[in-house]
């Protein structure tokens, strides 16, 4: 947690725009408590770390969210989920009902931005599923345990068995190639966060 008193003096000297912080010898993510802290200042969080230097955007908490196609939508809470995990995924602009004009936004853009494809899941790995479509339109995280997180459209984003209907209807699994096990703590420690 950081000294109330030093968050004063930061903002006498003009206006606060990150918080930087280092866990020495602990993990290269955002704790539980400093991701409840961090929607408290609704500020961008740097860690130092063993990794490095590594920016934490402030996002919203990954479960709970109103679906808004395009702001807040399973393509965002992907790349959210592996912004609290230390991995940058590029912003997509793309129309609703993508899939329906011919385009193939995921399996056309996950290979060119460091996924591949693999047969059996692990924490951390993204779920490629097809709804309704011959294409893969939506995207859920693996959470381990037969779960997934995921967030589809009129309904908060929510975490759910990996059985039954998503299995039924998975088309293929990615994992990025600079993930580490160790990274899917920062998506972990956000739903510990968020359900406190």
């Amino acid at each position: 947690m950081f000294d109330p008193k030093a968050w004063i003096d930061a903002e006498d000297l003009g206006d606060v725009v990150a918080l930087v912080h280092s866990h020495p010898d602990g993990a290269a993510v955002l704790s539980p408590l400093d991701r409840q802290a961090q929607q408290q200042t609704s500020l961008p969080w740097w860690l130092v770390s063993s990794r490095g230097l590594v920016e934490f955007p402030c996002v919203p908490h990954l479960l709970g969210r109103q679906f808004d196609f395009g702001q807040l939508d399973c393509y965002t809470l992907m790349k959210d989920a592996y912004a609290l995990a230390g991995h940058t995924l590029p912003d997509f602009r793309y129309e609703e009902d993508w899939w329906q004009k011919g385009q193939n936004l995921y399996i056309d853009n996950l290979p060119k931005h460091g996924f591949y494809q693999v047969k059996n899941p692990e924490p951390g790995d993204v779920l490629m599923i097809q709804l309704a479509s011959d294409k893969a339109n939506h995207c859920a995280v693996y959470l381990g345990d037969n779960e997934l997180l995921h967030h589809c459209p009129n309904r908060l984003s929510n975490r759910q068995s990996f059985g039954g209907y998503w299995y039924y209807h998975l088309h293929s699994i990615w994992r990025y190639e600079r993930w580490q096990s160790s990274d899917f703590m920062g998506i972990y420690n956000d739903l510990v966060a968020g359900s406190s």
